[in-house]
């Protein structure tokens, strides 16, 4: 009897920890198995977005301690743009399937056009967090060692969160270059750093239509934009948002500390016409801001930048709107919300 009862104290733990880790073994199979039947509804649902996705390959792995879909050259397509990464990594812990990680490899083809332009990095992942109704509440993106043919990024990072019926967002940019213009190459951008709010909260459509959700009402109010950029450095608040033809439309007060050598920076480099420059100059003098430490009204309208009214930039459209009669929309900068 002692003999027996030894034996049982061995093997019914034994049993139980098989018992276990054979019903974990069926669950885990069973989570793998929505897993990949999730994959045809993504496409699905993007579509009627307005987002033409091709998954490629999809492999479903990672047993025991997570979930893994790995895509193989998969490629998404909305309205003017395309994405074709060589390979996408989809991870997640099967007990928390609402929380992503996207680890999207490191050759990339950007474009509108179906080759696109190569763009490499040495990192490029996401995290994504979905609330119970499957909304987005918080997604974040960090890439590293961006390069394509004219330029490259040392980082890139976007952060945003939902608060109620709007995105909070902060974004961040470190070490960019232009490699195409030889002994002319530009200063390096420093760093940008973005925080503002987006509202409404973009979806899928806006994903698909980025200046279709911005002439349905779409608005970037910005809290903060501080920049460091050879002699152009400062900061600014204001709202951005498109006009009709997929140009920036917005009202900014910037502050800078330097902005005589701004403005010689933008004469240098042939953006700005001279006749501007000084006429720009004279009226920051007019109004008391000829300073080098100074605070400027900035407007961007009509696909154009002004300072204290002046122009001194051309803004190209920032996305394609197709015509004719595109969506009417506020065309007075005055009707922004600036700060300062």
């Amino acid at each position: 009897m002692p003999a027996l009862l030894a034996r049982l104290r061995i093997l019914l733990p034994a049993a139980g920890l098989l018992l276990a880790a054979g019903g974990y073994t069926l669950w885990w199979h069973a989570v793998a198995d929505a897993v990949r039947a999730r994959v045809p509804l993504v496409v699905a649902a993007c579509a009627e977005a307005g987002i033409v996705v091709d998954p490629g390959t999809a492999e479903v792995g990672g047993f025991p301690y997570r979930v893994e879909l790995a895509l193989q050259g998969p490629v998404a397509a909305g309205r003017d743009w395309r994405w074709a990464p060589e390979r996408v990594q989809v991870f997640a812990q099967p007990w928390n399937l609402r929380h992503l990680v996207v680890l999207a490899g490191t050759a990339h083809r950007w474009g509108g056009e179906p080759g696109g332009m190569a763009l490499a990095s040495d990192v490029f992942r996401a995290s994504l967090v979905h609330g119970r109704d499957g909304a987005l509440e918080r997604i974040s993106i960090e890439a590293t060692g961006l390069s394509a043919p004219h330029w490259s990024l040392d980082r890139m990072e976007l952060h945003a969160r939902r608060t109620g019926g709007d995105f909070e967002t902060a974004g961040k940019l470190e070490g960019g270059r232009s490699v195409d213009h030889g002994a002319a190459t530009r200063p390096t951008i420093e760093y940008a750093l973005l925080e503002g709010t987006l509202a409404p909260v973009p979806g899928l459509r806006a994903l698909a239509d980025p200046a279709g959700w911005a002439l349905a009402g779409g608005i970037l109010e910005i809290s903060r934009f501080t920049f460091a950029w050879g002699p152009l450095q400062g900061d600014a608040q204001g709202t951005v948002t498109l006009d009709g033809a997929g140009r920036p439309l917005g009202a900014f007060t910037l502050r800078t500390g330097n902005f005589p050598a701004a403005i010689r920076f933008l004469e240098d480099q042939g953006w700005t016409p001279s006749a501007a420059a000084r006429a720009a100059e004279a009226a920051t003098v007019e109004a008391g801001r000829h300073t080098a430490e100074t605070s400027i009204p900035v407007t961007v309208q009509d696909g154009a930048l002004a300072v204290a009214g002046v122009p001194l930039l051309e803004i190209p459209p920032l996305v394609p709107v197709p015509a004719p009669n595109p969506v009417r929309r506020r065309s007075h900068p005055g009707e922004f919300r600036g700060s300062g």
